[in-house]
């Protein structure tokens, strides 16, 4: 097969200690502890000294192991620079542009029928650009058509590559959303706090499901947002998703 063949390439090219490795989609076949170690020996590699020229469309590969990037399109150098800032330039052309509200008809035959997702910002709604010292709500509307127990919704927000960052239930702190309600028209609102999200592109995944029966009615990545950096300090530069504010406490040791 094609992943035994490359396992075997790769395994001559890395013991080989060559002054530079090219690996080209190594990550696209084999099995989960194969690319496991495959990263492992590139992130080894480069640590010795040596250059590794790693060639990937895994936009997490990519930020895990490389310092410099260079985006080709088509051939031609697109943009050239540090991991994060190209990654995320890539990303940011890939078709995700940012989209302010999400809704869908009513359908009657469904017993839960998701019908609008939005961003809320400082009470306003339809906000796709989000400051990172704003706080903001993730506000969902839905139809229930039959008398039932255990429906809600569920909102994640994803990364620009598809990872899921966090996930939220309306029935996490509400336990008793999940027991016998009357068909309506319902509105679901969580807030997420300010200074939390780095900035960059993301996704809010809208579900609608029955939790007691395992049954999803709904399930749409419904909203691209973005949030911009607001501070001049290390917190946006820093290469990850989560970069809350928190308090630290440094003393000196006698």
């Amino acid at each position: 097969s094609s992943g035994m063949y490359l396992r075997l390439a790769f395994a001559v090219a890395a013991h080989l200690e060559p002054e530079i490795l090219i690996v080209d989609e190594v990550l696209a076949v084999g099995d989960a502890l194969f690319q496991k170690k495959c990263l492992g020996k590139m992130e080894n590699v480069a640590q010795e000294g040596r250059t590794v020229l790693f060639v990937s469309h895994n936009m997490g590969a990519i930020d895990r192991l490389c310092q410099r990037c260079l985006w080709l399109n088509e051939g031609a150098l697109q943009l050239q620079g540090s991991a994060g800032e190209v990654i995320d330039a890539y990303l940011s052309s890939a078709s995700l542009s940012a989209s302010a509200e999400w809704t869908q008809p009513h359908i009657p035959d469904k017993a839960l029928n998701l019908r609008r997702v939005t961003i809320r910002v400082n009470g306003e709604e339809g906000i796709a650009e989000i400051k990172y010292d704003d706080s903001f709500d993730i506000v969902l509307e839905y139809d229930i058509h039959v008398r039932a127990q255990g429906m809600a919704v569920v909102a994640a927000i994803l990364t620009a590559s598809g990872a899921v960052l966090m996930a939220t239930g309306e029935q996490d702190t509400r336990p008793n959303q999940l027991d016998w309600r009357e068909p309506g028209r319902y509105r679901a609102a969580v807030t997420i706090p300010a200074q939390w999200l780095n900035a960059g592109h993301y996704c809010i995944r809208a579900s609608a499901i029955n939790s007691l029966k395992r049954t999803n009615f709904d399930r749409v990545e419904a909203i691209w947002f973005t949030v911009v950096a607001t501070r001049n300090t290390a917190v946006g530069r820093r290469r990850a998703h989560l970069v809350p504010l928190l308090d630290w406490d440094t003393r000196p040791l006698d």
